[in-house]
């Protein structure tokens, strides 16, 4: 099974993309919050319809590891920092030093 990077086309603060994940088209909205000055993101299925929302980016941890659900992305989901000692990222950091992964599911 492939592991990919997904492409983010990053609009600081709070954006949304389009991404095929195991040939199925997932939305996903990335949204900064300034009370906790981290990033969490909402995923949707093709049609738009919300699958998770307010899931925190960990750094080096899967992401939907406890979301259980037909309608999911197959395969595993998860953000990764590759700086020595990986951090949470800042506004201005995801996509940049915070990239995400997906290893294909099967």
């Amino acid at each position: 099974m492939a592991v990919v990077d997904i492409p983010m086309t990053t609009l600081v603060g709070d954006w949304n993309q389009r991404t095929t994940l195991d040939g199925t088209v997932f939305g996903f909205r990335f949204i900064w919050n300034d009370r906790d000055e981290t990033w969490y993101f909402d995923l949707f299925d093709e049609d738009g319809n919300r699958l998770r929302s307010g899931v925190r980016v960990v750094p080096n941890f899967i992401a939907l590891y406890r979301y259980v659900s037909v309608d999911r992305p197959a395969g595993v989901f998860f953000p990764y920092d590759s700086r020595p000692d990986p951090q949470p990222p800042l506004l201005d950091e995801l996509g940049v030093e915070l990239l995400f992964a997906y290893q294909e599911g099967g």
